[in-house]
């Protein structure tokens, strides 16, 4: 049965989903800041109230229709085992992705978390796609292998979701506080302030089908584009 908000999650799949989220996790999404650290070198986030703004704008108006909207569909498909429309989602997604660097870093999270789960955790479904990957018929982008696996773990959609999108702000934050002249506590403020996105873009992903996939950003994908030649980078997107 599929799992929606009004599920309670059981204490297996809490402990799973804790794991997931931890940066001990091995990942990577730390080597990446997704086009922020252009915006930081154009003068055009200087403060926390500015990264505050953008990711607000990250997760209402782009993730949620790329990124966010494939692992809750995705979670969706494996729950019913249907392969077929799990790659067809994860290769729309790839499709979405103009940015060169953004793309390969999503990939690269995908097949890195794709990997760690083949061996953690025995499932045939993970396998299966897994070998669909290694053929080139599948991407294994980040959210896409994130909505698989945590439906396999059997944790809910919407924690799921949430647990992605929290995932996302955090790994920009910590991006951030090597980049801008950005506290612990105003970070942790920064935090607190975008729960309630988090989680109306949750209940809002939830209300989306596959037809919305895509989203219209060009600064941000000029931005993430732009990355490749900035004269100096601490980050690899």
């Amino acid at each position: 049965m599929l799992c929606n908000s009004q599920d309670i999650i059981t204490t297996k799949a809490f402990i799973l989903s804790l794991q997931l989220g931890d940066s001990f996790f091995p990942v990577g999404g730390f080597h990446h800041s997704f086009g922020l650290e252009t915006y930081v070198q154009e003068g055009l986030i200087k403060s926390g109230e500015d990264l505050r703004e953008f990711l607000t704008t990250i997760v209402e108006k782009i993730l949620k229709y790329s990124d966010f909207l494939a692992l809750y569909l995705i979670h969706r498909y494996t729950a019913i085992e249907d392969i077929e429309s799990v790659i067809r989602v994860d290769q729309t997604l790839t499709a979405t992705k103009s940015a060169y660097e953004t793309k390969i870093a999503s990939l690269k999270m995908g097949k890195t978390l794709l990997s760690v789960a083949v061996e953690l955790w025995e499932n045939k479904f993970i396998k299966q796609y897994s070998k669909r990957v290694k053929h080139g018929e599948a991407h294994g982008n980040h959210s896409s292998v994130y909505g698989m696996v945590t439906s396999v773990l059997e944790i809910p959609q919407f924690h799921s979701l949430i647990l992605f999108i929290y995932n996302t702000v955090i790994n920009f934050i910590s991006v951030a506080l090597k980049l801008l002249p950005l506290g612990q506590k105003e970070a942790q403020k920064i935090v607190c302030s975008l729960h309630k996105i988090m989680i109306k873009t949750a209940k809002e992903v939830m209300e989306l089908s596959e037809e919305d996939i895509g989203a219209f950003a060009p600064a941000y994908e000029i931005r993430c584009m732009c990355h490749e030649r900035l004269y100096s980078r601490l980050f690899m997107s």
